[in-house]
This record gives C-alpha cells, sequence and structure tokens, in this order.
C-alpha cells in the first residue's frame, strides 16, 4: 500500500518523511493532479496543501472518484482541512483544528487558508500569513489576557480586508498602528506574533501524519461511510480522459487529444464510429470492427427495429432531415435517411461523444501510436509557426479556411451541409467544434500537412 502526501508551506518534507518514512511526496494538489495518480485500492492520500489561485483547485468530485476506488484520503491543515469539511460525510478524514472550524462553521471562506505561495525553487514556502492562523492567534491573545476582546475582532476584521498576498504580522502591525493609539497596539501585535505566531495548521498537519502513520492524532478523526454512491458525472468523465497522459516523444500526451485527432484524420473512423453507434442502439453494447456485409446488415436491421421499439415508430419528419441530412442524401431511400439520422444523433452516455477511449478506437496499437506521435508533433509545429509572428496562430484562423480545409480531407462538397454531415460521421456534433481551440476541440492538429497524415493512417488502418 502507497501513502500520497501533498504538502507545500505548511510543513517541511523533513518532518513528513520523519513521520511517514516511505511516503510519496506530491507539490501542493491542483485540479487533475488526482486523476493522474491512478492510486491503487487501500492506498492513502492526504492533502495538506492546494492552490487556490495559480491553477484550479482540486474539485470535490475528484476527491469523491477516489474514494469510491476504495482509497483512503485524508485532509489537513490547508486546501485538505477546507475539503475535508465539505466531504467528511462521504468517507473523507478531518484531522485538526482548522478541519474542525469549517465543519462547525466557525470559518466559511477559501481564503481563510490561502497564502501567497511560493514557487517550486522556493520550496513552496509561503510568501504571506493564512488568515485562519492569525485568527487563531488573536483569539489565544485574548484568553492570555494579551489582546482584549475588542482589540482582536478589530485586528481580524483588519486581516481580512488584505488581499491575500498582503496578509502578514509586519504588515498588519503596520495597519493597525496607523488608528489613532494604533502605535501601543501595534507593539503588543508584535509580541503575541513572536510568541504565538508558529501556526496552527503545522500543528493540525503534524496531527494528520501522526494519524496516517499509526500512532495517536490529538484531535477528532471524523470518518463515515458515503450515505450513496456518487454519481460519475460527464465532467469527472472528461476530467478522466483528459489526465490520461502518457509520455510521447519526451512530452505527456492525453488520451482525448488522441482520440480527436483521430476521428478528423482516419479515415476508418466514420465506419468505426457508425458500428459503436449501431451496436449499442441494437444491442447494449458496441460492435468491434470489421464485421461481413452480412453481418453488418443485419446489425443495420436490428439498430432500426430497435429505435423503433424505442421510439414509437421511426418515420423521419422533413425537418429531421433537414436538420441532420446534407442536400444530397435528401434522395437516398428511407432505411438509408434513417440510419445515417441514428448515428449522427446518437450520444455516448456521459454527454460527450466518447468517455474513456473504447478499446474500438485504441486499436490497432500502431495506429493509437503514429496518432500519439502526430499529435506531439502538430504540437510543436503550431508552436513553431507562432513564433515566428503572432498574426501566425490556429486561433487566427478563419472560419472559411477550416472548413474548406476539412472538406478537402475528408473528400466532401465544400459546403457548409455537407462538411456537418461528414462531421457527424465522426462524432462531432457541430461547425463550430471545428473552429474551437481546446483539448475536447480541434483546431490543435490543422496547421500541418494533413494529407501525409491521412494517408499514413489509412495505411495502419487498413
Amino acid at each position: 500500500m502507497s501513502t500520497h502526501v501533498y504538502v507545500g508551506s505548511t510543513i517541511s518534507h523533513t518532518d513528513v518523511h520523519e513521520r511517514l518514512p516511505g511516503a510519496v511526496l506530491h507539490p501542493p494538489v491542483a485540479h487533475g493532479d488526482l486523476l493522474q495518480l491512478r492510486p491503487r485500492r487501500g492506498d492513502t492520500v492526504l492533502i495538506i496543501d492546494g492552490v487556490f489561485y495559480e491553477r484550479l483547485p482540486v474539485r470535490n468530485q475528484e476527491i469523491l472518484w477516489l474514494l469510491q476506488e476504495g482509497v483512503r484520503v485524508v485532509g489537513a491543515a490547508g486546501m485538505g482541512a477546507l475539503r475535508a469539511a465539505e466531504l467528511h460525510t462521504y468517507g473523507m478524514v478531518g484531522i485538526g483544528t482548522v478541519f474542525e472550524m469549517y465543519r462547525a462553521g466557525t470559518v466559511d471562506g477559501d481564503d481563510e487558508v490561502a497564502v501567497g505561495p511560493g514557487g517550486p525553487d522556493e520550496k513552496h514556502q509561503p510568501r504571506s500569513e493564512s488568515l485562519i492562523n492569525m485568527r487563531v492567534v488573536l483569539r489565544s491573545a485574548v484568553v492570555a489576557g494579551e489582546l482584549s476582546t475588542d482589540e482582536s475582532a478589530r485586528l481580524s476584521t483588519l486581516a481580512e480586508s488584505l488581499p491575500v498576498a498582503d496578509r502578514s504580522w509586519p504588515v498588519l502591525e503596520a495597519r493597525s498602528a496607523r488608528d489613532p493609539g494604533g502605535e501601543e497596539l501595534s507593539a503588543r501585535l508584535r509580541e503575541v506574533a513572536r510568541k504565538k505566531g508558529g501556526g496552527v495548521q503545522r500543528e493540525d498537519a503534524l496531527k494528520a501524519l501522526d494519524f496516517v502513520a499509526g500512532g495517536r492524532a490529538d484531535g477528532r478523526a471524523s470518518a463515515a461511510e458515503p450515505r450513496e454512491r456518487v454519481p460519475v458525472t460527464p465532467f469527472l468523465r472528461a476530467w478522466l480522459d483528459q489526465n490520461r497522459v502518457r509520455p510521447v516523444g519526451g512530452e505527456p500526451v492525453d488520451d482525448v487529444s488522441v482520440l480527436r485527432f483521430l476521428q478528423l484524420y482516419d479515415p476508418a473512423f466514420p465506419e468505426r464510429w457508425a458500428l459503436y453507434a449501431m451496436g449499442v442502439i441494437a444491442d447494449g453494447a458496441p460492435t468491434a470492427q470489421p464485421i461481413p456485409a452480412a453481418e453488418r446488415r443485419e446489425l443495420e436491421d436490428r439498430c432500426v427495429a430497435r429505435a423503433a421499439e424505442r421510439l414509437g415508430g421511426v418515420r423521419l419528419a422533413g425537418s429531421v432531415e433537414q436538420y441532420w441530412l446534407a442536400g444530397p442524401e435528401l434522395s437516398l431511400d428511407e432505411r438509408e435517411k434513417l440510419l445515417r439520422v441514428l448515428v449522427r444523433s446518437y450520444r455516448a452516455p456521459g454527454g460527450a461523444p466518447l468517455h474513456g477511449c473504447p478499446q474500438l478506437f485504441t486499436q490497432p496499437a500502431e495506429l493509437w501510436a503514429k496518432a500519439s506521435h502526430a499529435v506531439t508533433a502538430c504540437r510543436r509545429e503550431n508552436q513553431r509557426v507562432a513564433e515566428l509572428s503572432p498574426r501566425y496562430s490556429v486561433h487566427r484562423l478563419k472560419r472559411e479556411r477550416v472548413l474548406s480545409h476539412f472538406a478537402r480531407i475528408w473528400g466532401v462538397a465544400d459546403a457548409p451541409d455537407t462538411v456537418l454531415a461528414a462531421a457527424r460521421d465522426r462524432a462531432i456534433t457541430s461547425l463550430g467544434q471545428l473552429h474551437t481551440y481546446g483539448r475536447e476541440m480541434m483546431l490543435p492538429f490543422l496547421d500541418w500537412n494533413a494529407d501525409d497524415v491521412e494517408r499514413a493512417l489509412a495505411q495502419v488502418a487498413a
């Protein structure tokens, strides 16, 4: 069993290794990190620190996915305490004072545990103080008789008004000194910070390490069996796909990008998609390819029959034909028109066309490998061209040029309805998707010799 610890500014790596000698250390957790981790059932993930601003923060759904996979997830001190307070009823373990404050509602803002982060070169040491640590210190000063209740409340409010990057004891001292009679209060505050400013978050992190190591943890460990299985949403499916990354040519390439590339340039992809869609409609499972003509005909018949059964008939209205078929296709026989509409309108579970990269689209392995290398080469070429001038970018390609490009590659007429029909045969839902830049979309793969790519993929597919 492995233990993974996400830690940055709260506690040193030395402290972690002293209590968990075999732990695998990671930088502060961000969105996608847990999905790339791929832990095994029975492993432990301890979240202490996480990012808030410089990258997207870790989402609750990512942690819930780990819990459902049988991974123990523990949170404390910073981002871990915040997420544990939100998810302890689903099985995440929360440790320490900060967690208890969040769970009780004593504090509720994300910025309570946020700090101005230092980079890797600075060993993630914070450039500011967390608001929650300042609150705890000020409250303890009231108990010790070093500050009055009013003074503590006034200083807490002042600290809360500071930007995250400016929250520090010296800044708070300087701001408090501006008020009438504030110099004396500032001097007492300086002494309070010197004596008590060690940090409740560090204490919580040590407790969490002891808990994971099997020792005593002063403070409650709250855990519960999930009340119900959390649904796997389209967002989580997409995140899993995007974070399924493999090194190709020294660069990370995600499965989504490879699949999108094949959608565009694999000449056999429309047939793969047709078999996938008809198989699921007809039999509840995709059909492996290739299949003999007679079996293909039987599959089509079952697909039509099943659609008629579920829809109470499958006669196409004129508006439906106009929406799903290109002009030349309107003269096809009714059966062929119906099959094309069924395939083009089919959506795989989860909302997006293809989540999880079904094996039907990843085989043969040589085809997937060639497409993976093509994605890497394309990215490099786009980057090289973009560096020549700000004018050269896939972001600046005109829509007409994009549509003409794919009309030529797919061998169809250069007209919006025919290009859209060909795109739908490849599980691409709209012309806008062809002209949008992003990992889920198509433009990253445009600016290079697509004809050579298609010929190479065709040779492999054959």
